[in-house]
């Protein structure tokens, strides 16, 4: 879930944005701050009129040649910063790289194990989108209708039981790690809960492990996996080592 940058981090990413604050502050400082400091009664030790003047007259130089350098820095950063803009646009840069494998190694672990259990009548993906689960109402108007579709645009959910033939949406699984306990991650979880409720569409939660029995499936999943006296979490650990062990060999 996205958070909003703080007043710091918004600095640092639009450094022309310091450059103006810099120049405000900075002829603040030299033009009004010193020249009051140095002609006042508290300037520190003993200084003559000559050197308190002296410093008056200097400080309006000091001043432009500040705000010289930094006008030049911020020029230098929107010049920068249009530049990367361009380049990024254009068809020469797309800074994307793969991220190797779709499942963590406890999603694919569940994965495996729900596979083997699953009833033939269904089938399991992952990784789907929220916003193609579910959907707006028709009747909204149109700025209601966009923050709504927002609110799910950029979440997934971690995996999506259908009908084997067509399709159907039946339920949606979401496994629960140590992340979950984080007040951003409540508030996604509370909103995936309630969106999904009012969609009418069951979700079940699992937490994280490294192996699952199928009564454990079974109870929550009920005819959605097969019925069986021994557990299968063997099985799905047994696949995913063996899968190790041949990429370790290709290496």
């Amino acid at each position: 879930m996205a958070r909003d940058m703080s007043f710091m981090e918004s600095l640092l990413k639009w450094p022309w944005r310091v450059c103006g604050i810099a120049l405000v502050l900075g002829n603040i400082f030299f033009r009004l701050i010193i020249p009051a400091w140095f002609s006042g009664t508290g300037t520190p030790g003993q200084l003559s009129p000559a050197v308190q003047g002296a410093f008056s007259q200097t400080m309006p130089s000091v001043a432009d040649l500040f705000s010289i350098f930094i006008v030049g820095a911020m020029i230098l950063s929107l010049t920068r910063e249009r530049f990367l803009r361009r380049k990024i646009s254009g068809s020469d840069l797309l800074p994307y790289k793969s991220r190797d494998v779709l499942f963590t190694p406890a999603e694919l672990n569940f994965l495996n194990t729900l596979e083997q259990s699953l009833n033939k009548n269904y089938r399991i993906y992952g990784k789907v989108r929220l916003c193609d689960i579910i959907e707006t109402m028709n009747d909204l108007d149109k700025r209601t209708h966009q923050k709504a579709f927002n609110r799910i645009s950029s979440k997934h959910v971690d995996f999506v039981i259908c009908n084997a033939r067509s399709l159907a949406i039946e339920m949606v699984i979401e496994l629960d790690d140590s992340t979950h306990k984080q007040s951003e991650r409540r508030a996604r979880d509370w909103f995936l809960n309630a969106a999904l409720k009012a969609a009418e569409i069951p979700i079940v939660r699992f937490q994280v492990k490294r192996a699952y029995a199928l009564r454990e499936l079974q109870a929550k999943l009920g005819d959605f996996v097969v019925s069986a006296q021994e557990p299968v979490e063997r099985k799905a650990v047994e696949g995913v080592e063996a899968e190790g062990v041949v990429a370790a060999r290709k290496r």
